[in-house]
């Protein structure tokens, strides 16, 4: 059983690294989000692992927000969004993988193929040159840290709420990830 503290930071450690791959294809091909865009925050359903939303949980659970984690809305926008003018993520630095990559990662098609599908607010975005990293791929990485809340996608205020769960029963909490 992997005790918490170091697993928070191995996992943040590997979404800044698929991170990194994405904004090197980002950059390579001049592919961005809409200025000001937050709509994957407000009006998508992301998922994600549990383990994927470790380092947020732990923050959250540092700042007291049991009930907060606790009361959100399993179906609804993500709690940490932030809406307003200078709104956003509340907790950018630790985002689980899927809000890392949205937009800029691959599946892989039915031959086996990298398939890049921007988000349908990039409009007028050309097919880039480079293939850009497989999102699979990013959380396998990470799975393999903890299969047993890795494997699982599941909207991100449940996964937020099943890590943050995970970590109350294995141990004292700690500031920041």
């Amino acid at each position: 059983m992997p005790r918490p503290d170091p697993l928070c930071e191995d996992i943040l450690g590997l979404l800044c690294e698929a991170e990194m791959r994405a904004v090197v294809f980002r950059r390579g091909c001049g592919v961005a989000c809409p200025a000001g865009c937050d709509a994957c925050c407000r009006e998508d359903r992301p998922e994600d692992s549990a383990l994927a939303c470790l380092p947020a949980a732990r923050w959250a659970l540092g700042q007291g927000w049991e009930a907060r984690l606790a009361d959100a809305d399993p179906e609804g926008p993500c709690l940490f969004y932030e809406p307003g003018p200078a709104g956003g993520c509340g907790v950018y630095p630790l985002r689980p993988l899927i809000c890392r990559l949205f937009g800029f990662a691959a599946v892989r098609d039915k031959h086996g193929q990298p398939a890049w599908r921007p988000c349908r607010r990039m409009v007028g975005v050309p097919r880039p040159a480079q293939d850009p990293p497989l999102f699979a791929d990013e959380a396998r990485r990470i799975e393999r840290r903890h299969p047993p809340l890795g494997e699982r996608r599941l909207p991100l205020n449940r996964a937020f709420l099943e890590a943050a769960q995970w970590l109350a029963v294995r141990g004292p909490r700690r500031g920041p990830a």
